[in-house]
């Protein structure tokens, strides 16, 4: 078993879930909506974590060297640049995701009390990361998965907003 894989495939399902039941949340009572969201998001992010860490011991052998010249290898092989930088942006990503998380636990909801452009630039980072790793990076299965449940929770949000623009 791949458990770098599946660590991998488990924290894009829980993040897809928690956007879905965000962008649906209208479907669900609320409070029974917030924890499942809540608690949805915050295992997609443990399990970031631990995808991370399975990679680095059991794929790259704890060598960040390894890491770096195996993320270079599979720029190349998509994009034809032999870039290893993506590294450091799921660092980075992985960084963002816990304090979305943190910040959601400390103010009791994200929606509330935080400042727009904040939000919309952490969500974009995010979205950006999990379409690049998933669409971009990806074949067969979880490319299609990812594409169906991005576009999915994208329909949601826009429908939230086209409704709330009529009243």
């Amino acid at each position: 078993m791949d458990w770098t894989r599946l660590t991998a495939d488990a924290a894009l399902l829980a993040f897809l879930i928690a956007w879905l039941l965000r962008a649906y949340k209208g479907c669900f009572p609320a409070n029974r909506w917030v924890r499942c969201e809540r608690g949805t998001y915050a295992a997609g992010g443990v399990l970031m974590v631990v995808h991370v860490l399975v990679a680095y011991g059991f794929f790259h052998g704890w060598s960040h060297a390894a890491a770096l010249a195996h993320t270079a290898e599979q720029t190349r092989q998509t994009v034809g640049w032999a870039f290893a930088g993506g590294l450091y942006f799921n660092f980075l990503f992985v960084g963002v995701y816990l304090t979305d998380i943190g910040w959601r636990a400390r103010v009791g909801g994200w929606e509330q009390r935080t400042p727009r452009v904040m939000a919309y630039t952490m969500d974009s980072f995010l979205w950006f990361i999990v379409v690049m790793s998933t669409v971009v990076f990806e074949s067969g299965a979880v490319r299609w998965f990812a594409v169906m449940g991005v576009a999915a929770v994208w329909f949601g949000i826009w429908q939230g907003i086209h409704a709330q623009s009529k009243t």
